[in-house]
């Protein structure tokens, strides 16, 4: 082979190699990975436009927020995303969980259960969800255990969908995720009356 072809080849390689760098770095770019810079450490990428915690913290400053996602007695109120120690009663009973990379507490009250989850610190505390049988909570469109379906679908007209895979029992979910994430609330009914209401941040899945 003489030198012309030799260099004309080699020429044609490193010309082929750089398309296809360049079309591999704009896959991944578009994709929200950005694979620039050092490689040699971290190859996880750094996500572009990953939804801020500024999002997720505003949900507590939210008027509707604090409305939808709360459960209200006579004497205490348990609100996802709130502190634990907004929820003013001792527990009768409590199971710690670390599992999926999580720090959870399970509290069992004698009229509600709620599942709170440790900060990144391991200190505080924050309800992530809760649950009641008793018909001593309400949401705070007035719907409580022992409602009928009919009431239910009153105070809830839109955005209230039934989960038809629950053959155990009749099930209707509050959801609007392009408002409130993967907070949602949870109707379970027997014979078309409410026997328990659970409200969660369905987050980890």
């Amino acid at each position: 082979m003489s030198k012309v072809r030799v260099f004309i080849l080699i020429v044609v390689t490193i010309v082929i190699f750089g398309l296809g760098m360049f079309a591999f770095r704009n896959i991944n770019t578009n994709n929200g990975i950005d694979f620039s810079g050092d490689l040699s450490g971290d190859i996880s990428g750094e996500i572009i436009n990953e939804p801020s915690g500024e999002f997720i913290d505003n949900w507590l400053h939210d008027e509707d927020f604090m409305k939808e996602f709360t459960l209200i007695s006579s004497e205490n109120k348990a609100t996802i995303g709130a502190e634990l120690t907004t929820f003013k009663k001792e527990p009768i009973s409590q199971k710690e969980d670390r599992s999926d990379g999580f720090h959870w507490i399970d509290y069992t009250y004698d009229d509600i259960e709620i599942t709170a989850m440790f900060d990144g610190e391991d200190i505080k505390q924050y309800i992530h969800a809760m649950e009641t049988k008793s018909s001593d909570y309400e949401t705070t469109r007035k719907i409580k255990v022992g409602d009928t379906l009919e009431t239910l679908k009153a105070a809830y007209p839109e955005d209230l969908n039934q989960n038809e895979w629950n053959t155990e029992e009749t099930e209707y979910v509050y959801y609007l995720p392009e408002k409130y994430g993967f907070n949602r609330i949870f109707f379970f009914l027997k014979d078309n009356v409410i026997t328990r209401i659970r409200i969660e941040n369905g987050i980890d899945g």
